[in-house]
Formats: C-alpha cells, sequence, structure tokens
C-alpha cells in the first residue's frame, strides 16, 4: 500500500475513536445517546463506504505502481537498445538539431555524446552533399515520406564514409511533428561485398562460359536448363537456345534416363548431397557420346531447392580405353589361362596373387595352396632334396626380398634354369623368366616358366649325336674324297663320249650338261644351265613324254625319233635315239633326270637314200623290160621320157622332140632339163 493509502486508513480509523468517545459521554442522557446512535449509524455507513472506496483506491494506486515500473523497465530497455544499438541514431528537432545520440552515432561521428547535443546534423554530411541534405529536409518539414537515402558522412576525423540514412518523423499526443529520428548505417563494407559479389560474379561467369568442362543449371521442378556454357553446347552439339529450351532428360540416352532421374530426385529430397553418374548423351548429330555428371541442389534462404547444378565432362575417349583396357584385361587373363607355360605374378611382399593352370601343371601345387603364400616357400617345397637345407632357404628368400626391393635381377640375369621335384616325385627341369613390375607401393614380380625337360634330353641326344658325328667325321671325309672322285670320273665319261647327256630337275630345268649336249643343241652350256627345257626346245609331245617320266617313275627309249630345231630351221628334221631315265631319291620321288640323245640323222638319210635308190634301179629294171618290148621309136622314147621324169622329175627341152597330140616328133634332143649331159648322152645316144 502506498503512504497515502496509509494515512487514509489512519484518518478513518481516528473517525472511529471520537466517535466512540462521544458514545462515551452521550451515556448519561438517553436523547443524546439516541441521536449519538443515530450519528454514528450513519458515520459508520460512511465509514464503510469510505473503506471500500479506499481499498479501490488502493488497489488502484497498486495498478499505478505496477504500470509505472513497466514503463520504467521499458524506458530503460529502450534506452539500453537505443545506446548499444549497432547503427547509430540520431532524434532533431524540425531543423535538425540532434537532441539525442547513441554510441553508435559517437563512434560513426566520432564526437562525444555531450558534444553532439545540439549540433546540426548537416555539419557532419560531406560538403558536396549538404545542399542535398538541406533540402530533404525541408521535404520533410513539408510532409513529404522520405526513403532510404545514401550519402557520405563527413566525422570530425579521418576520412569521409558512405552511409544508408533512414529517418522518419517524431510527433507529439497532437499528432504535431516536433522533430524527426534518424538512423545511421555504415555501408562501407557493404558496398565493398557488393563490389566483391560483382566480381566474383563476374569471375563465376567468365569461370562458367570458359570452363574446359560443361557446366550447367537446372529449374529444380521442370529440369529444364536455365543456364549453360560453350562447352555444354560443344558436348552436346546444340546451340545454346536450343539447350535451354530442353531438359536435362531429353539429352540423356533412354536407356540411362530412369536411373539418371532416381539420382536428381533423390537429391532434390535431401537424401543426398548431389549425385555423380556416368550415362550417355545424344548428340545433335544423332551421336552416342558418354559423359561423366557430378551435381548437386543449392537452396534458397527458405530451404527450398532453388537450382540444380551440374558439371559435365565428355569421358567417351576415356570410356573407350577403359572399353579397350577390359579387353586387354580379357585377352591378358585368357593368355594366362590358356598359356602352355607356368605364369606367376607376386605382390610388393613377395606373396603369390597369380598361379595360372600350367603352373600347377607343371609343378604339381594348386592354386587354392599358393595364393598368398610367399614365393620362396614355394620354389623351396619343389627344390631338389639335395637342394633343401636352412642356408638354401635363407639365400632363396634373400634373392627374392632383393629383387622386391630393388627391382634389379641377380647377375645371373632374368632367365633362371634350374631342376625341380613335384610333391608326386617327379622330376623336370625348368626355365623361369623373372621380371620386376613397377608399382606405387615399389615392385611387383612375375615369371614365366617353361618345362624344357624334354628339350635337354633332346639336348643330350643332339650332343651324343654330334660325338658320334664327329667320330665318323673321318669317315665321312673318305666318302667324300671317294664321291669327288667318282664325280671327277663321271665328268671324264660326260665329256668323251659321242652321247649327248643332260640332267634336269622334275620341272625339267637343266642343272648339268655335257659339251656334245651344248655343242648340238646350239647354246652354250652357261646359257642352258638354269633354264628350262621345252622355253627353249618348245615341243609339246616331247613335254608330254617328260612329264609322264616323271609322275610314273618309268624310263622311256625311242629310236630315231624325228626332231625339228624351232630356232634353228636350217637344219630340217633330224632324228635321234634319246632315253629319259628318272633319278629317284630314298622315298621312291623323283629328284631328277637323265637325259641321254644320240643323233642318228645321217644314218637315216643314208637308208632313206638307199631305198631310193633300190626304188629307181628297180623301175629302171621295169623300163628297161618294157623297152625291150616295144617296137616302134616313138614308144621307146615315150617310155624313156616317162621313166625319165618319174625317177628324177627330168623334162625334154623344147630343142630336142616335141611332144605333140601325144606323139613325139622327131628331131635332135639337145638336152633333157634335170639330167647331166651324161647321162642324157647315154639315153639318146
Amino acid at each position: 500500500m502506498t503512504q497515502q493509502g496509509d494515512i487514509f486508513e489512519r484518518r478513518i480509523a481516528a473517525v472511529q475513536e471520537r466517535i466512540s468517545a462521544l458514545l462515551g459521554r452521550a451515556g448519561t442522557s438517553p436523547e443524546l445517546r439516541k441521536e449519538a446512535a443515530e450519528v454514528l449509524e450513519t458515520l459508520s455507513t460512511g465509514l464503510e463506504e469510505l473503506q471500500v472506496v479506499g481499498e479501490e483506491l488502493r488497489q488502484q494506486n497498486e495498478e499505478l505502481v505496477g504500470a509505472r515500473q513497466t514503463l520504467e523497465r521499458e524506458r530503460r530497455r529502450y534506452q539500453e537498445l537505443f545506446e548499444l544499438a549497432p547503427d547509430g541514431y540520431l532524434v532533431t528537432d524540425t531543423q535538425g538539431v540532434i537532441g539525442e545520440a547513441n554510441r553508435a552515432a559517437e563512434t560513426l561521428l566520432q564526437v562525444p555524446l555531450d558534444r553532439l547535443v545540439g549540433k546540426p546534423l548537416v555539419i557532419y554530411v560531406s560538403q558536396d552533399q549538404r545542399q542535398d541534405f538541406t533540402a530533404l529536409l525541408a521535404r520533410l518539414n513539408e510532409g513529404e515520406r522520405a526513403e532510404d537515402w545514401e550519402v557520405h558522412l563527413q566525422p570530425r576525423r579521418g576520412e569521409s564514409f558512405p552511409a544508408a540514412i533512414r529517418v522518419a518523423g517524431a510527433y507529439d499526443v497532437a499528432g504535431r511533428l516536433v522533430g524527426f529520428r534518424w538512423l545511421l548505417r555504415d555501408i562501407k563494407q557493404h558496398i565493398q561485398v557488393q563490389e566483391a559479389l560483382r566480381a566474383s560474379e563476374k569471375e563465376f561467369r567468365a569461370m562458367f562460359e570458359l570452363n574446359a568442362v560443361g557446366m550447367a543449371q537446372v529449374d529444380p521442378d521442370s529440369g529444364r536448363f536455365v543456364r549453360v556454357n560453350r562447352k555444354l553446347c560443344e558436348i552436346s552439339g546444340y546451340a545454346e537456345q536450343e539447350l535451354l529450351g530442353m531438359t536435362f532428360s531429353q539429352l540423356t540416352h533412354p536407356d540411362d534416363r530412369a536411373a539418371d532421374v532416381a539420382l536428381y530426385q533423390a537429391a532434390l529430397r535431401g537424401e543426398s548431397d548431389g549425385w555423380t553418374s556416368q550415362k550417355r548423351y545424344i548428340r545433335q548429330d544423332g551421336a552416342c557420346i558418354w559423359v561423366e555428371v557430378v551435381g548437386t541442389i543449392i537452396y534458397d534462404e527458405s530451404g527450398r531447392p532453388y537450382r540444380g547444378i551440374a558439371v559435365i565432362r565428355d569421358i567417351t575417349q576415356r570410356k573407350e580405353t577403359e572399353e579397350a583396357l577390359q579387353k586387354s584385361e580379357q585377352k591378358f587373363r585368357s593368355f594366362v589361362e590358356q598359356s602352355p607355360d607356368a605364369i606367376a605374378l607376386m605382390d610388393e611382399g613377395g606373396h603369390v596373387v597369380e598361379w595360372n593352370p600350367a603352373a600347377e601343371e607343371m609343378l604339381g601345387l594348386k592354386q587354392a595352396d599358393v595364393l598368398g603364400q610367399p614365393i620362396w616357400d614355394v620354389q623351396f617345397e619343389v627344390a631338389p632334396d639335395e637342394q633343401k637345407g636352412p642356408v638354401a632357404y635363407e639365400q632363396l628368400k634373400s634373392a627374392v626380398l632383393t629383387m622386391l626391393q630393388t627391382g634389379r635381377m641377380p647377375d645371373a640375369g632374368p632367365l633362371l634354369e634350374r631342376a625341380i621335384r613335384r610333391p608326386d616325385g617327379v622330376q623336370r627341369t625348368i626355365q623361369s623368366l623373372v621380371f620386376p613390375i613397377q608399382t606405387e607401393g615399389g615392385f611387383m614380380l612375375g615369371s614365366m616358366t617353361h618345362d624344357v625337360t624334354e628339350r635337354r634330353r633332346e639336348q643330350q641326344e643332339r650332343e651324343r649325336l654330334l660325338a658320334q658325328i664327329m667320330r665318323n667325321q673321318e669317315s665321312i671325309a673318305e666318302l667324300a674324297a671317294s664321291l669327288e672322285q667318282e664325280r671327277d670320273t663321271l665328268q671324264t665319261i660326260m665329256e668323251n663320249t659321242h652321247a649327248q647327256l643332260a640332267y634336269l630337275d622334275p620341272d625339267f630345268n637343266f642343272i648339268r650338261v655335257n659339251s656334245a649336249y651344248a655343242q648340238s643343241s646350239g647354246h652354250s652350256q652357261e646359257e642352258l644351265i638354269g633354264h628350262n627345257h621345252f622355253e627353249l626346245f618348245p615341243n609339246a609331245e616331247n613335254q608330254a613324254i617328260f612329264e609322264g617320266v616323271r609322275d610314273t617313275r618309268q624310263a622311256v627309249h625311242f629310236q630315231a625319233r624325228p626332231f625339228e630345231y624351232a630356232d634353228q630351221p636350217e637344219r630340217g628334221v633330224t632324228y635321234w635315239d634319246w632315253s629319259l631315265v628318272p633319278v629317284k631319291d630314298e622315298s621312291r620321288g623323283v629328284q631328277g633326270l637323265v637325259l641321254s640323245l644320240t643323233e642318228v640323222s645321217d644314218r637315216i638319210r643314208a637308208e632313206q637314200e638307199r631305198e631310193q635308190h633300190r626304188a629307181r634301179v628297180d623301175r629302171l629294171i621295169g623300163i628297161s623290160q618294157a623297152l625291150l618290148a616295144e617296137s616302134t621309136a616313138n614308144g621307146v622314147l615315150q617310155l624313156v621320157v616317162d621313166g625319165a621324169r618319174e625317177l628324177t622329175g627330168a623334162r625334154l627341152s623344147r630343142a630336142g622332140y616335141n611332144y605333140q597330140a601325144g606323139v613325139f616328133q622327131a628331131g635332135a634332143v639337145s638336152g633333157v632339163e634335170g639330167l647331166s649331159p651324161d647321162l642324157t648322152k647315154e639315153i639318146f645316144g
């Protein structure tokens, strides 16, 4: 309760005491007592009413006290906000004279608060903008509503700075303009940020346009391109305006669209920060290319998807390379699996990571038992018993580890030959090519092993045979000398025989001829050797005979067979006794042909002349017998002329007898053409 309420209650209590005293004094007089009772009742009623009023006043007073305290708290709160606000706050009268200022304004203008109050705000405006500020103040007093304004403020010390000003009128309870409230904000940093944002936007635009990879911005609702760069146009083959009318799904290969949309929708729902995919694009020219897309979603201030951002890289060549590598890997795998040689691969620690079927077969160790094992343990397992022992094991292990650490092969070279003993007891000789494979972590080792057991056996057999050959070398030399002597004897025989001899290969090319053959053929030995018989002496019938001898391996012999030299027609028809004998090799095949010829042309011609002479004699005898039987001169002459013509082809000259109408006319016979004078005289006398 307030102090005034207490005073009011004390006064009511004093009145009540006085009434009680009055009633005490009136107790002896009934009239006074009655009157006093009436007055007391009236006063009691009044006092009760006064108490009620006093209680109401007390309550109102408490409410007023509470309201005042609330108002005081709000005032202090406002004052604190006013003082601690990050922006400068000023209160001026209608002429712009500062009445109040907060600490931020003190800091901005670099003037203590006590010295700011009473100063015109215009003096802190940059000199070149004061006239504009005065005009603004005038418009504000005329009731114009001011918008935000940028101005350069000039603090007491230091350089001017850009500031944003917001102003509002201050009114009294009657609604009259009594001043202005000013908000001052240093926007130097804001301007710098804006400039940085513009520069960043410019850099982003340049980076976006000139990037070596495709870039795109996509509307999150429709999936339509809203911004694309030149590289994406180059990748897709579409012009920029064409792409801006398309969605990313339209550019995507039909077989890849479902998976691509699923990734995009998951990112939109916030289930992933972004996505990376490899898919196919259909270019504007219809070609299919591979691209790698890295995308993400950016959101606005309310958290809603604002844009889809994607970086697109053409990986067609990489895909082709990967496919080629995959094919190469398949070929390598096929080569390893099907190779007849044992192939093994060891990692940087010397553990077996590859062991092909040929290795299983050759060394007798299963792949499942070898993989993951140190290669020195594997090699030691198949070493012959005489090569096993702690020292040998450590030497083997050390050699392998040295190769793995240095990538250098042993001094003996990369090709190593050694004997092994398989777990089943079979002994073999193997030859291994060991080579290092450099990796990021050091060196791996590869090996290709060939089973040379049979080759070594063959080599030993060759060495045995070579020794046998060397032991028989003297006999071979003697045989060679004997053959040389026989060859010389044969050459002597060939050169000193009248027969013409030639040795031909199965294709009828001259290999060797004697002098008689060369002289008879009209060619030198050098011109004949190496040339084909039937190119020099074409004869289809003889060629057929030669082929028959070669194919049947049966010799032929001919007597007095006629032959005409195509290149020597002046020789006419010649006659030959000749034979053709095949020379057979060990397999009974024909390795050559021996042609033997003897020319019998003179003999045949002599025989032909004897036959002709015998025929003429027989005819002469016949003519003689006819002449003896003929009695007329004309008949005799007719027989003589006919006989001469038949035997010699001669005819009488015109100076002799004339043969007219079938009858010789008498006259002197001067000669017979085709007969010698002596023979003519002998016949005609």
